[in-house]
């Protein structure tokens, strides 16, 4: 996870329309986000099917402003994804009025999305009396203050050095609440396990034959060593690039490691 800078400023006009607030001042009466069977028995709901209520937080210019800030990739397992989730930091099953807030709104893979679900530990939970709700698209800091919320917010917290890596990819943390976005999310489910280990063995075996190239007299392996040293860490700066938090973990613990031999 790599911290990831949003203008919460900058809301996307969808979010603002007369139709997101006609639905947003529903959701609040209602007390409650709908599903299928709360649309059925609650009167407050003017529409009885969950699209237009869904399709709100979902608008092609929030879709498309999350994609460009996070560089097409998951906010969680920083991977490339095609198509965006969006997600809720806090679950709108719970916080039901943050549904269409910006600040709320995350950029997420369709696995990350599920495994996360509704679970959002909190030392105590606000609830939509508690705080003035005008500014609806910057209440984060506040709740954040008042709940001391155990999941990681990427667009808040700068976390990559609390990360610990494997050179399989494994992934876990001595800090109590990136262990349990970590584990949360799974984000030490096999796939991403097995693409983080191909980013550091493509660059360990491209690292050997460079030292194998010097081993047999090649005069230009440390001059070519240097330049694939060097494009890798620019690759490590590069918020494009998938699992940066991985590729700056091995340049910090493990580069010495595997060049020690040119010594």
């Amino acid at each position: 996870m790599i911290k990831v800078e949003k203008d919460l400023s900058d809301v996307p006009e969808s979010l603002n329309s007369d139709l997101t607030n006609q639905r947003r001042d529903e959701i609040i009466k209602a007390g409650e986000y709908p599903t299928d069977k709360k649309l059925k028995e609650n009167p407050v709901f003017e529409v009885k099917t969950l699209s237009p209520y869904n399709d709100r937080y979902k608008c092609q210019d929030v879709k498309d402003k999350l994609k460009t800030i996070y560089n097409h990739k998951c906010v969680y397992c920083e991977q490339s994804i095609e198509r965006c989730d969006v997600e809720h930091y806090r679950p709108k099953s719970i916080y039901y009025w943050l549904a269409y807030s910006w600040d709320n709104l995350l950029y997420c893979c369709s696995p990350c999305n599920t495994n996360k679900g509704n679970r959002f530990k909190v030392a105590r939970k606000v609830t939509i009396n508690d705080y003035p709700i005008k500014d609806i698209h910057n209440l984060r800091d506040i709740y954040d203050s008042y709940e001391s919320p155990k999941f990681i917010n990427p667009e808040k917290e700068d976390i990559y050095l609390d990360i610990i890596y494997e050179k399989n990819g494994f992934i876990h943390s001595n800090d109590d609440r990136t262990q349990y976005t970590i584990t949360e999310c799974k984000l030490d489910r096999g796939d991403l396990n097995d693409r983080r280990f191909q980013v550091f063995n493509s660059f360990k075996k491209k690292v050997d034959s460079r030292i194998e190239e010097k081993k047999n007299g090649d005069a230009e392996a440390v001059i070519k060593l240097r330049g694939l040293i060097e494009d890798f860490i620019k690759d490590s700066d590069d918020p494009i690039k998938d699992f940066i938090s991985f590729r700056k973990y091995i340049i910090k613990n493990w580069l010495r490691e595997l060049v020690d031999e040119l010594s």
